[in-house]
Formats: C-alpha cells, structure tokens, sequence
C-alpha cells in the first residue's frame, strides 16, 4: 500500500578543452576491431552494419569472432585472434537488455583443433519463459571483451522470433513474388515498422494506376540483408470486396501491435488479430464510411500514434484515425474518424462545435490520441487559421468540452500536412511548410524549423537514440532529436522518390527501387555524424557585432548589399541555433538564439553568441594583445584604488543548467528535481517520482540534455513509468481445509475407501454441467458450462431456454474434451474462463452456515492476509440469489466507500474482516471478489467454487411433502380411532366383502356358461 517512490540521479561531466569552453558528452573510444556474431549459422558478410540475431523456441546459439577493419577477414586472422585473446585469459561476453530485462552471458574460452570462433548457447528460459505470439520488446545486445573491460565494443539486437505477431504470418500474406516487373510503375512506398521491434518493417509500393494492386515487402532485418520478401496481397484484399478489385492501389500501411492496416483506393482494411494462430491465408475486413468514393480515399490520411504494447496492461489500447482533408457534405456523418483496437465501432473526431459558434467551414487536417493523457489532439484547418483542438476522451468517446483554449498558430502562412508523437514519449510535432513542437499535450507550441517553399511530407523517428527526420517534398532532409529545439539539414536525395527508415539501433537508411539486386532493392546507409558535421550554414553577407559582455555578443546580419542576392539568402534561421559561428582571421562562438525584426533598418535578424575563442577586431600576428583580457580586481580595504590584471584570454564556466525534464502526464506523478554542481565539475540531478493517487495509468519521463549537441548519441533519455499493479501481486481465496494438487487432479472415485481423507471433500462434476437457475434444478439458463465434453450430450437439456443458452470455451468448435486442450492449470484454476476445463469442486453438506472468507494478498515481499482498506463486492458469476453475506464489520469508512461508489458499483461493498457466507441452494455456486477501484493500483480478484451436497426439496416440494405425510398419519389415527370407539370387528367386515364378492362371481360364471351351451346346440342343429 505504500506509494511508489522512484530516484534517478543523472550527472553531466564537463570537460574543458586547453583553448575553449564546453560540454563533452558521449565519449567514445575509436577501435580498428569489431565483433561479428550470427546467431544459429554462420554468414560470409562478416562486416555487416551491425549484429541481429534471432530467437527461436531452442535455445540462442551464438558464435563470434573478431576482425580489423583495415584486415582481411579470412580463418587465418580469425585464428589468430582467437589464440591471442583466449590465452590471455579472455573472452567476449554478451549483454541481452531492454527497458525490462538484462543479463550478461559469457563465451566459452576453448582453443580447439581449427576453433576460429567464440561461441555460446543460452537456453531460451534464461532469457524469457514466454511462448505466446504478444508484442513483445526487441532486445539490444552488446558485445565486449569480457564484461566490464568496454573492449571492442559492438551494439547488436536480437528478436524473438516466435513472439513476433507479424512474423507468425509470414507463409500466409499471399503469393511470394518477384517485383522486378513492377519497379517500373512504382511512383512511391510507403513504410511501417513494428511499435516494438523497430527491426519487423513493411515497405509498401504505391504505383501509378497501370498496374493495380497490393504488394507488401518484409523484413526482420531492418532492410540490412537483402531478402526481403514481396508479397502480393491482392487476393487476400479482393476476398472482401467479393472480387470486385477493379482499380484497387495501395495508399498507406501501418502496423500496430495486433493488427496490419491497410488504407487503399477502395477503401480501409482491418486485419485479423495477427496474435492468433496462422492456419490459412490473413482475412481481413473492410471498414464502411458512409458517403465516401474512390476519389476521397485517394486523398485520405491515416495517423497512428505509435506505442509498443508489450506488457499491456488494462488501460493500454491502440489507436487509429482517417481523415479525409474536406469539407462535410449532407451525407457524410463526419471527415474525421478514430477507433480503438480492434478496430470495429468508429467515431468522429471532428470537434463538436460550440453554442453559438459561427458555422465556417474546418477540415480536421490530423488526429491523434494522446495515450498518456487519454485525450484527442485535433490539427484543424478553418478559414486562414490553423488550430489545435485538445479534447479529453471517456470510454474511448471524445468529450464536448475542450481540455485546453484552442491553440492558434501564430505564423498565418503555415500550412500543416500531419502530426505525430514521438514513439514513447510525450513530444507532439505538427509539421507542413514548418515544424512545430509541444512538450505539453497540445496545450501550446514552440517553432523548430520554417522552409521556404517546400513541405515536409514524411517523418521517421528511433526510440534508440531519439532521433527525427523529417523528408520534404523537395528531397530534403532534415534532422533533430527529440525534445530539442535545433536541427539540422542532413543532404539533399535527388530522387523520384524514396522513404528514410530507422531501425532499431537507430541507423538511419534510405529505401529505394533497385532492380539489379536480389530483393529490388537499394538500402544504403547514411552516415549521420559525418553529415552533420560538414553541414556549412555559412552565407555571403554583412555582420555587425556588439559585445553584451566579454562571454557573450550579439552578431546582426543586414541585407545583401549586392541586388543580385536574395534576402532570404543573407539571414539567420532557428536552423543556426547551436551550430559554430566561425569567424576566418581567427575567433568562434556558439548561436544560442535567433531574433528576427525590422530595426535598425536594413538588419533582417541577429544571433546571440556565447563565445568559445574571442572574435579579434585585428589578427593576432598585428595586434597580440588581443589575446589577453584586461580584468578589474577588487579594491584593497581602506582604499579607493583599483587593481588592473593582464591575462591571457580564459573564460569560465558559467554554472548554468544542463538538464530539463519534461512529464508527459504531471497529474498522475508528483515529480521534483534537484541540481547543483560538485566539486568535480559534474553536474548532478536528483529526480524523486511518487504517485498521488491508486490512479493506474502512465506517462514518461524525458530528460533533456539541452546544451547537446546533435553529434551526441544521447540527447535524451525517456523514462516510461507506470501506475500499475505489480505482476506478481496476486489475491488468492484460503480454503478451510488444505487440498494437494494431486487431490484436485486425481481420477479416483470418492466413494472408493482407498482414496485420501481429503478427496471426500472433492465433488466431481457430472459432464457438460450447467448449475441450476432461479426457475429450478432442471433448467439450467448461465453461460458456463464444467467438465465440458462436445462429444455427449448437454446436461438438462429439457427447455428452450436452456437448449439456447450455454456457450463453451476451451471447447468451442472442438469435437470432443481431448481437442479442448485442458492443461492441469486450467483445470486447478477456479476462474470462470477455464471452466470447461473445472473437473471438480469443493464439497459442503447442506446448510452452509456463516461459512468464514478468508483471502490473501501475495507479492514479491510476501503474503499478507486481505483487510482494510482492500474492501471488496462479492458475486455469483451463475446468477444464482439464494446465499448471503454476513459478519462484515461495517464501520463509517464503509458505509462513506458505499456512498461513494454507489454509482460504479452494482452491488454491495464489504470490509474483508469478519465475512462469512451462508449458503441456502444447493449443487454448485461459483463466486467471484474482487477489490474496489482506488484503493489499490491493482484490480485483485478471486474466485472459489462450492458444491453443496444432501440439500433438502427445493420449495414447495419439501412442504407438500410434509402436509400430505402428516395428513395421511392424521387420517390413519382418526379411522383407528372410529373403528376402537364402536368396537367395529374389522376383520369380521373384509370377511364378510371378501365373501360376497367371491358369490357374485361364481353366478356370473354359471350364467356365462349356459349361454355358451345354447348357442352350441343351435348351431349343431343347423
């Protein structure tokens, strides 16, 4: 019950250089050698980008070897590095991490006949248990020799390859082609990549309307291989539309964590939960907008923000949206939509206009759902303003009122293309013909870049590093970090078209056509950091510099003196933030801030400068004072007189913040931070996390390294927190009597005398039973069936009600109980969901009286018995009434959480200590607790089952029972009582009938007989 506490303490190292100040951030070492590991094989092209490995359901076998960059890599060198390395008495080790995981393996040290490699084998259960297909987080591995040495370092990833949802389909998306006759009517693609495995990419192509159809290319490798695979998919898309194709052409992919979403000429396509099991071809259904054609599909957009769903928990939902980018027409409910996972109800998202409002035409250009804050972010485009509209959302429906004032974009000239959120994190960026940012949810906005006469049209982002592109119309491409206000231009692709993919290390390629290669692709690799750095901003024109104070001056450009310049050639852009302003003769200094205006006539804009090397007037071989600074020392006490110091030139280190945080969702933490520099020049924040509610929900964390550079591998590091129940926080029913699992699981009949004590107390259920109803034990009417057999007959199948009701679970479209694959766990388990797999339940002898509830909470510290404040509401999943709850010690905290939740709840609220129930029915009642909302993070329930045996006749059997018994005693004693009062000789009467009866009978008879003789002689006589 104690709130969650968290402490991060990050630290900065400031390094000084001999001639300037600075930050260094991100050292590494340079080294000529490298490792080169595969995973289950060996593979010839050892000098790859970078390691991906795969995991299957053995174990991950791994062999490496080390190899020098300017050497060839041939047996001869791999020996040798081996021999060298192993006989000094080392080897490399491999770290397998991810933001829930990490394990440090070693190699084996060998020197075997013709070795030429290190390897290992990890079995799988050292590195996860779990087999289920889920969304699960790619790992990040690490090489180095032996663990802690930091010797040849070499980054990699590995991918559960049996997990992976979209992988489980990878026979069953359609025909395997060769695109090779397609590359020539390919005017576009379009890529996607798993929310968690950045590395499980779908590229897919747009062609020109000769050609028709859907083809999909995939990759595990994040492109770095060339086999990526080409589906045609045509068919598998076709099937919905009942072969009525014509004209069909993709315009967008995305993938979510359970679903491929496909957004075509015809239309939206769903489809099916890529986490079952892959048996036949992928289905998918088509999501119906009423009122829309082709040509609107044409123009459509889809938006996803992406978040990897790995571990979900209950609060945790995709979503996606379409916009249309038009007016609403009479037919059309709406020209926005959203929906949650899986994807079936949708919702307009377009904000509901408010009393009064003027009705002028707004077309929602973007929409996203912000999953921290649980609202709904609308980019609007009304008239000549651009809007962002922040709405919160309940139940998935968007409310009436805003969260937020509208933000209105301050620039009119800006024309917006999308939105997105940078994976995991809380940073919004609204991009067109500029690029907005918002660490805020929406609330407000801060300009990051503004083009000239081109628009940014594709983004791509790495949760690694934290990078961003974004892709013009123009080919150019820019780059940033998130949560930093700098960027800079990369290079400009001079080509038709192309996509720019990060995988999950964050290497940056751009993705391509190639028909000469064998997946028709071409993939090369940009080298960021190189580009970065021979980045010239530079331009031809007049500064005028002012010094503000001898660390920092102020530089404003002034128009082009020459008529043939442009102005907008001569200018500062928020582009120069944080780049170097070098000066030839000698001085530098770092743009901290752009400004732009109109006065002193003539200066289009100015920079801020803090100064690393002092900007001379003359050259230093003319003037060599200009080295030196002149500093003014304090007066001596008792004087007026003033101390004059020649240095030479040496600035300080101005103290000043390096690090910011920013919190996706402020409400759900109470988050505060502490910085101070120590004595070694390192700078130190102290970051204390607590909850303020039992509110379960998340958000993230972003610390922001603002002085980086965006040469640094990391700017900023994103914290995901979450207010969430421990998943080993469990809450367990106490049965009054132990019961061994052999017991629950043993087949021995009960009534045998050889069984164990305890086994009598264990009823087994009939096959395919159903517990009674309110209208009797005959008419069986829940859901649930126990010990489920499809193969025989359902129990009690005697009323229309009963035959129409039942649904089975684990045997649902199976044959008989062997197909229904019961496991001993489901068949010890007491939930309702596995209650086909139930087998037997505890046995209780009628009445069940004040029968005490006892409950346990277990975690990873322990078990604790269930009490206040845990209050919980107890129900029969069977909806059967005829038991009570009792002893609950109801004090006024109880009677206030009633009170307060009497809105949510349907049905009574106790205080665990004291409970008892009474039992009143017979056969079997299945009940379920559960803990109330808001005391906990975590939604604890149980369930337990009793089976209540000798019950007496339901009502009013019993009673007419009893009535007719004793009117019948009663009758018998009034006749003894009659026939002793007149002395009546009972026997003398039968005697006296019995005779009479036996005369009348024999008169009969002889009548009988003479009749039957006159007829005989008449008919001799005849």
């Amino acid at each position: 019950m104690t709130s969650l506490w968290l402490y991060v303490v990050l630290g900065a190292i400031l390094k000084i250089p001999k001639r300037a100040s600075g930050i260094t951030y991100n050292e590494k070492a340079v080294a000529n050698s490298s490792f080169a590991c595969r995973s289950g094989f060996y593979h010839e092209d050892s000098k790859e980008v970078t390691i991906k490995l795969l995991l299957y359901r053995t174990s991950l076998n791994i062999n490496c070897h080390l190899y020098d960059i300017s050497k060839d890599d041939n047996k001869e060198n791999r020996r040798k590095n081996l021999l060298l390395y192993t006989s000094a008495g080392l080897a490399p080790s491999i770290m397998i991490f991810n933001s829930t995981f990490s394990k440090v393996f070693y190699f084996k040290m060998t020197l075997g006949e013709g070795l030429e490699t290190w390897s290992i084998d990890i079995p799988r259960e050292m590195i996860t248990f779990n087999t289920d297909v889920a969304p699960v987080e790619q790992w990040f591995v690490q090489f180095t020799m032996h663990h802690g040495l930091d010797m040849f370092t070499s980054d990699g990833t590995l991918l559960d390859h049996i997990r992976e949802p979209v992988l489980q389909w990878e026979d069953y998306f359609g025909d395997e082609i060769d695109i090779i006759n397609l590359i020539p009517f390919v005017r576009n693609t379009k890529g996607t990549k798993s929310p968690c495995a950045s590395d499980v990419a779908i590229l897919g192509l747009i062609l020109d309307g000769k050609i028709n159809g859907i083809f999909l290319g995939v990759t595990k490798f994040g492109f770095m291989r060339r086999n990526t695979k080409w589906y045609n998919m045509t068919a598998n898309i076709c099937a919905t539309l009942n072969d009525d194709c014509a004209d069909l052409s993709l315009m967008n992919v995305i993938l979510t964590n359970t679903h491929l979403i496909i957004l075509s000429s015809l239309g939206l396509f769903i489809s099916q939960d890529l986490c079952d099991p892959a048996t036949e071809q992928i289905k998918f259904t088509r999501s119906d907008f009423c009122g829309f054609e082709m040509d609107d599909y044409l123009k459509a957009k889809i938006w996803y923000n992406i978040q990897c769903l790995a571990n979900k928990e209950d609060y945790e939902v995709d979503y996606i949206s379409l916009s249309f980018n038009k007016d609403k027409t009479l037919s059309q409910e709406s020209t926005c939509f959203y929906s949650n996972d899986p994807f079936t109800k949708w919702y307009s998202c377009l904000p509901q206009r408010a009393k009064g409002e003027k009705l002028v035409s707004r077309r929602v250009v973007s929409f996203l759902v912000d999953a921290q804050q649980n609202t709904g972010i609308a980019v609007l485009s009304q008239q000549k303003d651009v809007l962002v509209w922040v709405n919160k959302l309940t139940d998935h429906r968007l409310h009436a009122q805003h969260k937020f004032p509208a933000y209105r974009f301050p620039e009119r000239d800006f024309v917006p293309f999308g939105m997105f959120f940078h994976p995991n994190s809380h940073f919004l960026y609204v991009y067109g013909n500029q690029v907005w940012l918002s660490t805020d949810g929406g609330n407000t906005f801060i300009l990051l870049i503004k083009l000239d006469n081109e628009t940014v049209t594709e983004t791509d982002a790495c949760v690694y590093n934290q990078a961003i592109v974004f892709v013009t119309d123009k080919g150019n491409i820019f780059y940033t970090k998130a949560g930093l206000f700098r960027y800079a231009r990369l290079t400009t692709v001079n080509q038709d078209f192309f996509s720019m993919y990060f995988d999950h290390l964050g290497i940056l390629y751009q993705l391509s056509m190639n028909a000469t290669s064998a997946d028709r692709m071409a993939v090369p690799v940009m080298d960021v950091n190189t580009l970065l750095q021979a980045d010239d901003l530079g331009f031809d024109g007049v500064l005028s510099p002012q010094y503000i104070t001898e660390q920092q001056m102020v530089f404003y450009s002034h128009e082009p003196l020459n008529p043939g310049v442009a102005a907008t050639k001569s200018r500062f852009y928020n582009l120069h933030v944080d780049k170097a302003l070098v000066y030839g003769p000698g001085g530098s200094g770092m743009i901290t801030k752009i400004f732009t205006h109109g006065n002193p006539p003539g200066f289009l804009s100015s920079v801020l400068v803090d100064i690393l090397e002092r900007y001379p007037t003359e050259s230093s071989t003319i003037s060599p004072c200009i080295l030196n600074t002149l500093t003014i020392l304090e007066r001596a006490q008792g004087t007026n007189a003033y101390r004059l110091q020649l240095s030479t030139t040496a600035y300080p280190v101005f103290h000043m913040p390096l690090m910011m945080i920013a919190v996706g969702r402020p409400s759900l933490l109470d988050v505060s931070t502490e910085n101070h520099w120590d004595n070694t020049d390192s700078y130190i924040m102290e970051i204390m996390v607590h909850s303020k509610f039992f509110e379960q929900g998340k958000t993230s964390l972003a610390v922001i390294v603002t002085q980086a550079s965006l040469v640094c591998d990391v700017t900023t590091i994103i914290l995901t927190l979450k207010n969430s129940c421990s998943y080993l926080k469990t809450m367990h029913y106490v049965l009054h009597v132990p019961v061994s699992a052999s017991d629950w699981l043993s087949g021995e009949d009960q009534t045998k005398h050889n069984v164990s004590a305890v086994s009598h107390l264990l009823k087994n259920l009939p096959v395919n039973y159903r517990p009674p109803s309110a209208l009797g034990i005959s008419v069986p009417l829940t859901e649930n069936f126990y010990n489920a057999d499809p193969s025989k007959p359902r129990m009690r199948d005697y009323f229309r009600r009963s035959k129409t009701s039942g649904r089975y679970k684990q045997c649902a479209n199976k044959r008989n109980r062997s197909e229904c694959g019961c496991t001993d766990n489901m068949k010890l388990s007491f939930s309702v969901a596995f209650s086909d797999c139930k087998e037997k339940v505890l046995r209780m002898k009628f009445p069940v009286s004040k029968l005490p509830l006892s409950f346990t909470v277990q975690d990873e510290s322990g078990s604790t018995n269930l009490s206040t404040p845990y209050y919980i509401t107890v129900i029969e999943v069977n909806n059967r009434t005829n038991w009570e709850i009792s002893g609950s010690d109801v004090t006024s905290s109880v009677i206030k959480m009633r009170e307060y939740l009497a809105h949510k709840l349907n049905t009574t609220l106790y205080n665990p200590d004291g409970l008892t129930i009474s039992i009143h029915g017979s056969e079997l009642f299945h009940f379920r607790v559960s803990t109330v909302p808001a005391v906990s993070f975590c939604n604890l329930f149980d369930e337990f089952q009793i089976y209540v045996d000798d019950a007496p006749l339901a009502f009013p059997g019993q009673y007419l029972v009893i009535s007719i018994s004793m009117i019948s005693i009663g009758a018998t004693i009034f006749v003894g009582f009659v026939i002793q009062m007149y002395e009546i000789q009972l026997g003398n009467v039968l005697q006296r009938k019995l005779l009479r009866r036996n005369k009348v009978s024999s008169k009969s008879t002889l009548s009988s007989a003479s009749t039957a003789s006159e007829e005989s002689s008449k008919k001799s006589q005849q």
